[in-house]
C-alpha cells in the first residue's frame, strides 16, 4: 500500500509541476514571513526570494515559543519547536486563508 501511495504522491507532484510547486511554496512563505514581521515577531532565515526556503522560523514578540506552540496545536495548526523558535513549513496545498489563520493566532 505504501508504494501505491508514494506513486500517487509522485504523480501529483509531476502533474502540478515542480517549478509551480516551488513558486507556490515561496509565495506562501513570503506571506507568512511578511505578516510575522509586521506583527513584531523576530523572523530568522534569508529574506531574499532566491535564497529562501519553504521553512519559516520565528521567535514570538511576546510570550515564549512553547506557549505559542501549544496554542497552534490546540487549534490544529501543525508547527514544530526548534531551538526555541516556532517552525512553520507551508506546502503548495496550503491556502492563503490558512496562512492568515496562523498570523491571527500568532498576534
Amino acid at each position: 500500500m505504501g508504494v501505491y501511495g508514494l506513486g500517487a504522491a509522485v504523480n501529483l507532484l509531476l502533474e502540478v509541476g515542480i517549478p509551480s510547486i516551488a513558486e507556490r511554496v515561496l509565495d506562501l512563505t513570503d506571506r507568512l514571513r511578511s505578516g510575522l514581521l509586521a506583527g513584531g515577531h523576530s523572523v530568522f532565515g534569508p529574506r531574499a526570494r532566491q535564497e529562501a526556503s519553504g521553512i519559516v522560523s520565528f521567535v514570538p514578540r511576546k510570550g515564549g515559543a512553547e506557549r505559542l506552540l501549544e496554542l497552534f496545536l490546540a487549534h490544529r495548526v501543525q508547527v514544530a519547536l526548534r531551538a526555541g523558535m516556532v517552525r512553520i513549513a507551508p506546502h503548495f496545498y496550503n491556502t492563503e486563508e490558512e496562512i492568515d489563520r496562523v498570523l491571527e493566532l500568532a498576534s
